[in-house]
């Protein structure tokens, strides 16, 4: 499905605290520390986040708000406060990203973050 592919291409672009698929566990977590610790590099990946999020097609984010149940306007914030609240509070952890980045990639978990359960 083309919109879990964009979802997936979003989260992993993040490369400040999730790296790619490539990242190690340390390496990580190391990056999810920083940001716990430092407001100005949680509020720069916010900015980043959003920023990428705007950047897909206006059907890519119509499609993903109507998933998450939000409005078209406040996907890409609450779409970025999610995934990043999930990562810093431990909900979605390097090996849920290698689940996801492997050949038949197991998205349950990330839907549920976005769709805020």
């Amino acid at each position: 499905m083309h919109s879990r592919f964009i979802l997936v291409a979003t989260i992993l672009s993040f490369s400040i605290i999730s790296g790619c698929s490539t990242t190690s566990e340390a390496d990580y977590n190391a990056g999810i520390t920083v940001v716990k610790s430092n407001p100005s590099a949680r509020k720069e990946i916010s900015r980043k986040c959003i920023a990428e999020v705007k950047a897909q097609s206006l059907l890519d984010q119509k499609n993903l708000a109507a998933v998450m149940n939000v409005s078209l306007a406040s996907y890409p914030k609450v779409f970025c406060q999610r995934l990043i609240g999930a990562m810093l509070n431990g909900r979605l952890t390097h090996a849920d990203f290698k689940a996801m980045s492997a050949l038949n990639g197991d998205y349950s978990k990330l839907i549920e973050i976005v769709q805020g359960r």
